[in-house]
């Protein structure tokens, strides 16, 4: 491949949706997160439900997508989900399903553009 072709294929890829370089896979088990970003190489990341002791849903309004970042007991940084991304909307569901994201509090906070939720609820954002 040509520099040149290279270099119009990054543009190309720099306006691609989320939809189609990120990704989130979850199982009873873990959580994936797989992405593709443009112009840079590839990554995957995982960490197990069993593992995740933190959990922060927040919206971004019309600048972004919303995210919901997992924090586990094996690193200082969170995983971050986009809500955009491919699988993203399924994840929010499954969080509500297994509890973490079960309160009016969550509701609000998806109600409103710039809310944020947290489980556990003893955190500060809740």
């Amino acid at each position: 491949m040509s520099i040149f072709s290279r270099f119009f294929d990054r543009i190309k890829r720099f306006n691609e949706p989320l939809k189609k370089w990120y990704w989130v896979v979850f199982d009873e088990h873990k959580i994936t997160i797989k992405a593709s970003p443009p112009g840079r190489d590839p990554w995957e990341q995982s960490v197990e439900w069993n593992r995740v002791i933190r959990v922060l849903f927040q919206g971004n309004g019309l600048e972004g997508s919303d995210e919901v970042i997992f924090w586990s007991d094996e690193r200082p940084e969170g995983y971050v989900v986009p809500t955009e991304c491919n699988g993203g909307s399924e994840i929010v569901n499954d969080l509500i399903s297994r509890g973490y994201f079960a309160s009016q509090k969550f509701t609000d906070a998806v109600l409103s553009p710039y809310g944020e939720y947290c489980w556990p609820e003893d955190e500060e954002s809740t």
